[in-house]
């Protein structure tokens, strides 16, 4: 029999090249062969290539989580029955959501001897918009005077002053 010495095709048809993305997203795509397909991988960066799922039609789920902030290229790899291979490679631009502050209301009170005050903590994005999920630890700059709890609820125990601050990770109220 003659050698089967033809690579397959591969194409990415989403997401589109220079696509702006985040989060846990789909790279789907096509392959196609003169004999037949056996696998496609996928690889972000020049890196190892992951087993996608499917063959002439395929997919892999790519959490860009993992991924910093910024230009990053994925490859599609086709491998037929006999070894040969192809690629296609598209550019994504990655923009997960980055903590950059934390907005604490009230943001001053003051609460009676033997009082509570319950304080509530935003996060915002370095877009400024609103992130959820995030977990806070509160804390007193003096705990003689006031105690705070997890839930930022925070009582008075002696006449005083206090900070109150929220944070998560490096980034403070």
């Amino acid at each position: 029999p003659v050698p089967d010495t033809t690579p397959p095709t591969v194409s990415m048809t989403a997401p589109a090249n220079g696509a702006t993305v985040s989060g846990v997203i789909s790279v789907v795509g096509t392959a196609a062969d003169n004999v037949a397909v056996s696998s496609v991988a996928i690889a972000v960066d020049g890196g190892a290539f992951n087993a996608a799922v499917g063959t002439s039609s395929w997919s892999f789920s790519l959490n860009t989580g993992a991924l910093a902030n910024g230009n990053h290229t994925v490859t599609a790899r086709a491998t037929d029955a006999s070894g040969n291979q192809s690629s296609a490679s598209i550019s994504l631009v990655v923009s997960n959501p980055v903590l950059t502050s934390i907005a604490l209301a009230p943001s001053s009170i003051t609460i009676a001897i033997g009082g509570s005050a319950q304080f509530a903590a935003t996060a915002k994005d370095q877009n400024g918009n609103v992130m959820s999920g995030v977990n806070f630890v509160f804390t007193s700059t003096n705990l003689v005077v006031a105690f705070i709890d997890n839930t930022g609820l925070a009582e008075g125990l002696v006449a005083g002053t206090s900070g109150i601050y929220a944070s998560s990770g490096s980034v403070r109220s």
